[in-house]
């Protein structure tokens, strides 16, 4: 009975012509239910990273620029929040509001502002004594305009950064917590309830198990390679990982000769001055001689000869 989602062994029916990822135990389509999934897990992962960057942004600019006892308390609340299991806290609000969506947005938010809040504390800090900061307090700009128009806007890009990373820890925060039975109860599709569903038929059924679990790898993925991306493209200048030290060389060598060539007549490139540091540094090495033993041969200079040389 391949249309019904049921074989005729009463196990859920394999991908084919009608159902393409296969069936559930119940016969539902399994490629209807991983798209309704996808809408909860999207929706989670977008708003409790919004939640929690606000959050985290407004309480890591607070500490960053007032200091003192202000920095002491939100810095302690931060470490508290960092330490604090996020299952026990889960567990709690369980048994007190029931399992349901607002449930998990709010947890998964308690624990994602506290390290976009450190971030943004440290980097608040290191701007707070720059010289436009000083010139804007001479002026008259109060601590609000300072956080919120001076230092904010500086931030603009760590902060991207983090924001677009941590959507994929909430999407797997989300599935943990519906696998555990802690978050969206069915019949509401999750990817975290359909792997929990699929744990007691994953030895003759593989699909009900491999697809989901595909769609929660291709997702924190794709978000992780997006972060990436918008890292590199806010600060090209900043080194790969995994660069190899030839092509972190080629890279350097390519900037050098674009920049003589780009550096107008009478003013020393930047390549020049680089070639200039390293022959003050660097001490002339003798070439190998092909005359007789008795006859030297003056090393020859690799670098330019300055006037009066």
């Amino acid at each position: 009975m391949p249309d019904t989602g049921i074989s005729a062994t009463g196990a859920p029916a394999g991908p084919g012509a009608t159902f393409w990822l296969g069936a559930d135990e119940l016969g539902r389509d399994l490629l209807v239910r991983l798209l309704y999934g996808a809408r909860i897990s999207l929706f989670v992962g977008v708003v409790t990273t919004a939640i929690g960057t606000v959050l985290g942004v407004s309480a890591g600019l607070v500490a960053g620029y007032f200091g003192g006892w202000i920095d002491t308390a939100l810095s302690r609340l931060v470490d508290a929040v960092l330490a604090f299991p996020y299952i026990v806290l889960a567990l709690a609000l369980v048994a007190v509001a029931g399992a349901s969506l607002p449930v998990v947005i709010g947890v998964i938010s308690f624990f994602t502002w506290s390290g976009i809040a450190r971030v943004v504390r440290g980097q608040t800090i290191s701007l707070r004594e720059r010289e436009y900061i000083e010139a804007a307090r001479s002026l008259g700009a109060g601590p609000g305009r300072i956080m919120f128009a001076e230092i904010l806007p500086n931030l603009a890009g760590p902060v991207l950064i983090l924001a677009t990373l941590s959507i994929p820890s909430a999407i797997i925060f989300e599935a943990t917590l519906s696998f555990l039975g802690l978050g969206l109860q069915p019949p509401a599709a999750s990817w975290g309830n359909i792997l929990a569903g699929a744990q007691n038929y994953y030895s003759v059924a593989w699909w009900y198990l491999v697809f989901p679990a595909l769609a929660l790898l291709i997702t924190t993925l794709a978000f992780n390679l997006l972060g990436d991306g918008i890292r590199d493209a806010l600060d090209p200048s900043a080194e790969r990982l995994f660069a190899s030290p030839g092509r972190r060389r080629r890279r350097r060598m390519r900037w050098l000769r674009r920049a003589a060539r780009t550096t107008p007549a009478g003013i020393t490139s930047p390549a020049a001055t680089e070639k200039a540091e390293i022959c003050k540094t660097t001490p002339a090495q003798p070439q190998p001689s092909r005359a007789p033993a008795l006859v030297t041969q003056t090393p020859r200079r690799a670098c330019p000869r300055g006037p009066g040389t």
